[in-house]
């Protein structure tokens, strides 16, 4: 049985570890929009716990093209980027991999992110995983070296929901040290950014397992 993983912008860590476990498994590129889910939000922290930021996702042109997918959304302007970044600086200035990442993130945020021109989210969330795997020393999962060699749009991929897969509660997190983790205590099923801002290139070794029934 094929399972399908949504294309997200730095997907979870139970993601990644879905994308290299053995068997047939795929990016879902043909997915239609999904209102407060992960395929438009980083899931992150700061000093008051979670912190969610949403991508601004461009309405208007999405009413007009029916039936687009997610992939090929493109970003809105409303929100803007220094915003983004001003809330990322403050979540995780002091993390130990804070002045090696940012440079970077903000490239990829320049380059493909919310203000850039023709940005989608699907070209923005396939140079996040670029920008993980240039970050790992493993090999990439097949179904991400696939990936990124392709079109943003294919005619082969349909629709299957992994929220539930993704599911926090469905797994076991090894803990790593987060910037406000003793105020907050460990948050676990973030973006695979938090990871990388905290125990960069070793964030491929805090992958979860899946939880028995």
């Amino acid at each position: 049985m094929t399972r399908w993983l949504p294309l997200a912008p730095f997907p979870p860590l139970s993601w990644w570890r879905l994308a290299w476990q053995d068997g047939d498994v795929k990016v879902d590129l043909a997915e239609g929009y999904r209102k407060q889910t992960l395929r438009n939000r980083l899931l992150l922290t700061d000093a008051k716990g979670q912190m969610d930021i949403s991508l601004p996702i461009d309405h208007a042109h999405r009413r007009r093209h029916e039936g687009l997918s997610m992939s090929d959304m493109r970003f809105s302007k409303h929100i803007p980027t220094r915003q983004i970044m001003r809330a990322i600086q403050t979540a995780y200035g002091r993390a130990p991999y804070f002045e090696h990442v940012m440079p970077e993130l903000e490239t990829i945020m320049a380059e493909h992110g919310p203000g850039s021109e023709g940005a989608t989210l699907g070209r923005f969330s396939r140079a996040t995983l670029v920008m993980l795997m240039d970050w790992s020393n493993r090999t990439p999962p097949k179904t991400l070296a696939s990936l990124l060699d392709q079109s943003p749009t294919t005619e082969d991929i349909r629709s299957n929901d992994e929220q539930d897969v993704l599911s926090p509660d469905l797994w076991d997190w090894p803990r790593y040290g987060q910037p406000f983790e003793d105020r907050n205590g460990f948050s676990a099923g973030r973006s695979s950014l938090d990871a990388l801002f905290c125990v960069g290139p070793s964030w491929a070794e805090f992958l979860p397992q899946r939880r028995q029934a």
